[in-house]
């Protein structure tokens, strides 16, 4: 039994040592693979300072600096970069950066470090400034392909960014992003997009969402995007001669190239400014914009101003030898009042004339710092109907024509005619430099038809119209006493060939808001 016992205790013994043993390995073996892993966590790590640089140099064609880097271990994997300056490539004549980000913070997880090699979950760039110098004064910035590169980043966020547009003349276009978002960023791929941000022509604030890319580092026109966007309070004002506030919604699709819009745009209050007159306008348009250049073809535009419907197409875009855009649209109008047409070019309280009108017109607006009234070039002809003038003392200049036409003497205190109006008023108008010019203006009252030519000046309104007036009485019974008596002589001079009547001289003359129209020989 002792001999037993022994030969027991031996062996527990022996199995102690063995456990024993064991359980000093065990340690020993995590301490052996820890220390393996420190060391490839070392190698492999992929925030570490070259890595990121590397990254961001494979990425764009430029030189890449930073100044500080510390990485981040808790709670997140990840480095932070501070004082990031990408510069363009060597056959750029810019000094200045294309973009410097004051802090660059990467985010990654733990487990996405084994699950998802190359996943980072997070990018945030804080204090990120763009810089876009003048065409042709330096290279455009580009991306390098990378070969395929397997990084992946959840979103990027790049909160109170400012992007700067370098102008021939003037200050730079400063456009302040307050907050943008991209999600599911991939070489290769397309992402989603958020953004929000003041532009600064018309100053204004735009919210947009959708989807951009893959990036085509080759020909970036053919970059793909799509989305929708809202844009509010836009200020007119800050153009010359015109104000209002701007609204506008709508979508786009395409690529930077030919994106295709459509959408709605509203100005409750739009004015010239020069004749402080607002008036609502709303429109609704379809058009192909290049985001490349910012060149706008107006496939179709829709509008309403007051109760008056214009639709029109044209383009806003840059032309050879002219710094900045021009405006080129045709206009046509059906069925419109002309009161609400001249309401926006006088100053008068209330139009001058009310009638129905039709007109087509082509509009150039070049750009230069010309005031609106002066700069806008205006071709086109032009027809209003049932006219009548609003003031009184005006229509009553008509109704005397029109029985001047008919050799009436009208009396003291007789009231006109409602059918006292004018119709079949049209003609052709040239407008430059704030004078428009007409042509083959003609217009009739009961008894007499007009045909004139002239002038008249949008700047200080005056009227200078001169031509001829054919009239069913004969001339000496155009005018009454001892005028008529002497003007008898003349109706030879002044008969129109096979017809009675008379064809005589006259005249419309005054301002825009006090206009004369008479026979020009009468004194």
């Amino acid at each position: 039994m002792k001999k037993a016992a022994e030969k027991g205790f031996i062996s527990q013994a022996a199995n102690s040592q063995r456990h024993g043993g064991r359980v000093r390995v065990v340690p020993l073996v995590l301490a052996v693979i820890f220390v393996i892993g420190l060391a490839l966590l070392a190698t492999l790590w992929p925030f570490r300072q070259e890595k990121i640089v590397q990254s961001l140099q494979e990425t764009f064609a430029g030189k890449i600096s930073v100044g500080r880097y510390r990485h981040t271990i808790f709670p997140h994997p990840g480095g932070i970069v501070e004082d990031v300056v990408l510069q363009r490539g060597a056959g750029s004549t810019d000094k200045i950066p294309l973009a410097t980000v004051k802090r660059l913070v990467v985010r990654a997880n733990y487990p996405d470090l084994l699950l998802r090699p190359g996943y980072i979950s997070q990018v945030v760039l804080e204090g990120l400034r763009v810089h876009v110098p003048l065409e042709g004064t330096s290279n455009s910035p580009t991306t390098e392909d990378s070969g395929g590169s397997r990084r992946r980043v959840g979103e990027v966020l790049a909160n109170d960014a400012v992007l700067e547009i370098v102008r021939r003349k003037g200050e730079p276009l400063v456009f302040d992003i307050h907050t943008l978002k991209l999600n599911s960023v991939r070489e290769g791929q397309p992402f989603d997009y958020r953004v929000a941000m003041r532009i600064p022509l018309p100053p204004g604030e735009v919210h947009s969402i959708g989807k951009f890319g893959p990036w085509n580092s080759q020909e970036i026109s053919q970059t793909a995007v799509s989305g929708k966007y809202w844009y509010e309070n836009a200020d007119l004002g800050v153009f010359s001669g015109i104000a209002g506030k701007l609204s506008s919604e709508g979508e786009f699709g395409g690529n930077l190239g030919q994106l295709q819009a459509s959408g709605k745009v509203d100005i409750p209050d739009f004015e010239v400014r020069r004749t402080r007159h607002a008036v609502p306008v709303k429109s609704q348009y379809q058009a192909v914009v290049d985001a490349t250049n910012g060149d706008v073809q107006l496939q179709q535009v829709d509008s309403t101003v007051l109760q008056t419907r214009v639709l029109a197409h044209g383009s806003v875009a840059k032309k050879a030898g002219e710094h900045g855009k021009t405006t080129s649209l045709d206009l046509t109008v059906r069925d419109g009042k002309i009161q609400n047409v001249l309401r926006l070019f006088a100053k008068a309280r209330r139009p001058a004339l009310n009638g129905v009108t039709n007109f087509s017109a082509h509009v150039v607006v070049p750009p230069g710092e010309v005031p609106f009234l002066k700069k806008i070039r205006l071709s086109g002809d032009f027809g209003i109907d049932s006219g009548e003038f609003t003031k009184p003392d005006t229509q009553e200049d008509i109704v005397k024509l029109s029985e001047t036409g008919a050799g009436k003497k009208p009396k003291d205190g007789d009231e006109s005619d409602p059918n006292d109006v004018v119709s079949a008023l049209a003609g052709h108008v040239e407008l430059r430099g704030g004078t428009a010019t007409f042509t083959n203006f003609s217009f009739s009252v009961p008894d007499a038809k007009a045909t004139m030519h002239g002038t008249y000046n949008l700047l200080n309104e005056k009227i200078d119209l001169h031509g001829t007036l054919r009239t069913t009485a004969k001339f000496s019974n155009t005018t009454s006493g001892v005028k008529s008596v002497l003007l008898k002589p003349f109706d030879a001079i002044f008969k129109r060939k096979h017809h009675e009547g008379a064809k005589v001289p006259v005249q419309l003359t005054g301002t825009y808001d006090d206009p004369h129209a008479g026979l020009e020989i009468i004194k």
